[in-house]
């Protein structure tokens, strides 16, 4: 993802925070530096021509005294190695499954966390490829230390990685409804079952020897729980090693499994153009926006801390159905589609036999910008300067997918929905008999804010004091007639038997700007509020849950992957230590880079939107209104920001631009994205 430090297939050695020479700040590689991290540290991996799989990519590494985190991520975004290190040399494996990797280049990220603090956090590793040997292969795929007590579900696994010598051994307790297993793997040989014991009567407890085998000098212990529900181990100890370093990864997260698998469930991924998190009442918002949602939270998992990577919608959106970030996928001005060859989230069910449908009443995501690709059923609903909302309303958008599901030649296969609706876009033109219930008093009384208003609100100096508040009120009153009509689609379904088959993706495209850093809509800035939207699942069989760590719109096609395959009910997003943002609109070019820490904003061009100059950086330190700009005394930060920002501009996989028709033209337009000035 980030150009930072390339290793070519024949290059063995990643040298992340030793050696000598001048450090810089956490995070960052200075330029030409390809080595050197700190804590939060980030490399990237790149291996050219590797095809096929599953491949074992192992992984020698050397930890500072105060140990730390290891994370690599595979190039659509598998968890390839999540592993918490002591101190010393470690052995660290990671398997890439089948179908993860492309023929060409296939990128990895390589992720240091130091548990210390300065120059101590960095490490040394070293990495090579292994192939599996035989259908028996120990299969490495996640990491945690060993506990007191280990629970491992029905089907699942944990798996010991250690240096044995002649008299290796294995003790330990067992309670539990399962059946406990034990089965030992050297490098290059076949497996061997050691143990295979009903833990259901009684607790037990053994000691097993470990066959060992002289040309190999690492083993793989497997414990395993193979019937009914679930097996505890206990005082698990091994003795007789020729080396202490050893650790604990299991093949599947213990926990509870849905009982009910959901892989021939029928999925509708919905975008709702245009909705800020921050104004929904399921994330605090003391405004009844959203009243259906609030209703029934207790049957959504909600995430706390989702970002959109762009700030106006056909990127945006090519990320939400794409699982690429904007550069990757290439939608990202006026003029730009979807870079040939890019796969849609629906590519691989509709393989498996799911029905595609495309339902949009938005224009920068329809067939002309190459989006709703080899979908079976198709509606792009176009704006008009004659609608009361210039959009499609939502209720005409739900009855034409209501229409479509009615008429279905095969009913009885699974769908695989997506439904853009655009209600709360501007023009701000709400029903008349919401807006009372969030119009202030003393305000003006008006009943709509038009497209061409907006576009006079952009620039300051052109906004009565009193129309922030009043756009805020109608913009309010749109969020609360969608969530109406939602409720009403998710009644139709429920009435059709529908509703409990389908799993239920739920998010915006980008957020919308009231006047915080001056302006006004979306597509000019990249601040938090044009990026903060909301996202929600709805999983059949599964309650309500909240969620705080940090996604963006990447993470669509990994959350519906788990919730399909039937995973238990703790789904882990990718860890990424920074988030990109890109916006590149109206002749301006932006670049957000987000961390725990801080967001940078980098402005490629001196002169921002109505003419206004903008300093080439924006730096705020855990500054949640971004008001106060550190840019100043943190110059280092902002110079390392802006060469990974380039660098990953430029690696763009830009589409062939096409010429923008007088039709287009009018849509932008309409939208308030382009004048004629």
């Amino acid at each position: 993802m980030w150009p930072l430090c390339w290793i070519e297939e024949d290059t063995r050695v990643i040298p992340i925070g030793l050696g000598s020479g001048r450090h810089y700040i956490e995070g960052f590689f200075a330029p030409g530096d390809t080595g050197r991290a700190m804590k939060g540290g980030m490399a990237a991996l790149r291996i050219d021509a590797v095809s096929g799989g599953p491949r074992s990519l192992v992984f020698e590494l050397t930890a500072p005294p105060a140990g730390g985190e290891l994370r690599v991520t595979g190039p659509r975004g598998h968890v390839v190695v999540s592993s918490s290190v002591d101190s010393g040399r470690r052995l660290v494996s990671g398997v890439v499954p089948a179908g993860a990797l492309a023929d060409g280049e296939n990128r990895f990220i390589v992720m240091w966390r130091s548990a210390a603090q300065g120059p101590a956090g960095g490490m040394a590793i070293r990495e090579a490829w292994v192939n599996p040997v035989g259908e028996g292969k120990l299969s490495y795929v996640d990491y945690d230390s060993l506990r007191d007590d280990l629970h491992i579900g029905a089907g699942a696994s944990v798996e010991v990685f250690l240096v044995p010598d002649r008299k290796a051994s294995l003790g330990f307790r067992t309670r539990g409804d399962g059946v406990a297993a034990i089965e030992v793997a050297h490098d290059g040989h076949e497996p061997e079952m050691v143990l295979v014991k009903d833990a259901a009567s009684r607790p037990l407890k053994c000691s097993v020897p470990v066959p060992t085998r002289k040309n190999s000098n690492l083993m793989g212990v497997r414990l395993m729980t193979t019937e009914r529900s679930l097996t505890s181990w206990s005082n698990v100890v091994f003795s007789g090693l020729a080396s202490p370093e050893w650790m604990v990864i299991p093949s599947a997260s213990p926990g509870r499994s849905r009982a009910d698998p959901l892989r021939s469930s029928n999925i509708l991924v919905y975008v709702v153009d245009t909705v800020r998190r921050d104004h929904l009442q399921i994330y605090g918002y003391d405004r009844p926006t959203t009243p259906y949602l609030a209703d029934h939270v207790n049957e959504w998992s909600i995430w706390d801390n989702c970002q959109s990577l762009s700030s106006w919608t056909r990127p945006s959106t090519a990320t939400i159905l794409t699982g690429l970030d904007p550069i990757a996928h290439g939608a990202i001005t006026e003029a730009s589609s979807l870079a040939p060859g890019v796969p849609s989230i629906w590519d691989p069910y509709r393989l498996k036999g799911w029905e595609v449908a495309y339902l949009t009443t938005n224009d920068h995501v329809d067939t002309r910008w190459g989006f709703a690709r080899n979908v079976d059923f198709y509606r792009h609903f176009e704006t008009s300067p004659i609608r009361r909302t210039i959009h499609l309303a939502a209720d005409s958008l739900h009855l034409a997918f209501l229409a479509w599901l009615d008429h279905r030649e095969s009913p009885e296969r699974p769908f695989f929905a997506y439904l853009h609706a655009t209600d709360p876009h501007g023009p701000y033109t709400p029903p008349k008999d919401l807006i009372p219930l969030f119009y202030p008093e003393g305000c003006p009384s008006i009943e709509s804010i038009s497209s061409e208003r907006l576009k006079l609100m952009v620039c300051p100096g052109n906004v009565e004091p009193w129309e922030r508040d009043a756009a805020e009120a109608l913009y309010d009153a749109e969020i609360a007639a969608w969530d109406g009509e939602f409720a009403r689609l998710l009644r139709e379904l429920d009435g059709r038997g529908i509703l409990e088959k389908t799993v239920i993706l739920l998010t915006s495209d980008h957020g919308e700007e009231f006047g915080e850093h001056g302006s006004f809509s979306h597509g000019l800035t990249l601040y938090r509020e044009q990026l903060e939207v909301p996202f929600l699942a709805r999983i059949p069989g599964v309650g309500g849950t909240r969620r705080h760590e940090p996604v963006d719109h990447r993470d669509v096609p990994g959350l519906l992957g788990w919730i399909m395959e039937d995973h238990d009910q703790l789904w882990t997003p990718p860890m990424r230590p920074n988030r990109p943002s890109h916006l590149s609109l109206r002749g301006f070019e932006k670049a957000r880079l987000q961390t725990d820490e801080f967001a940078l904003i980098w402005h490629t061009c001196p002169i921002g939107s109505c003419g206004i100059p903008v300093p080439e950086f924006e730096l705020f330190l855990k500054d949640s209104a971004e008001t106060a700009d550190v840019a100043d005394h943190h110059a280092v930060l902002c110079r390392a920001g802006r060469a990974m920002l380039d660098g990953w501009i430029r690696s763009a996989a830009y589409s062939e631009p096409r010429s923008l028709d007088e039709r287009t033209m009018d849509h932008l337009r309409l939208l308030g994205y382009i004048t004629d000035e």
